[in-house]
């Protein structure tokens, strides 16, 4: 049986948040039409020197996106 643990985990509560975390300058005008899950994911797929697994959260609090990072 094998045991994976991320190196890092981040919370992020949506896309704009996430931009903020990992400094990333995003157009938003552009991203109006496609959901957080997936512009987030386009985002992290164009960082080479990691792997990520992305799961959504949803709490009595609110919902959260939870990025967890691997080497």
């Amino acid at each position: 049986m094998s045991i994976l643990i991320p190196i890092e985990e981040i919370d992020v509560v949506d896309f704009k948040d996430f931009c903020s975390v990992f400094k990333i300058y995003s157009n938003s005008i552009e991203y109006f039409q496609e959901v957080d899950e997936i512009l987030i994911i386009k985002e992290l797929n164009k960082i080479s020197d990691f792997n990520f697994v992305l799961n959504y959260i949803n709490n009595k609090s609110g919902g959260f996106f939870r990025i967890q990072k691997f080497k």
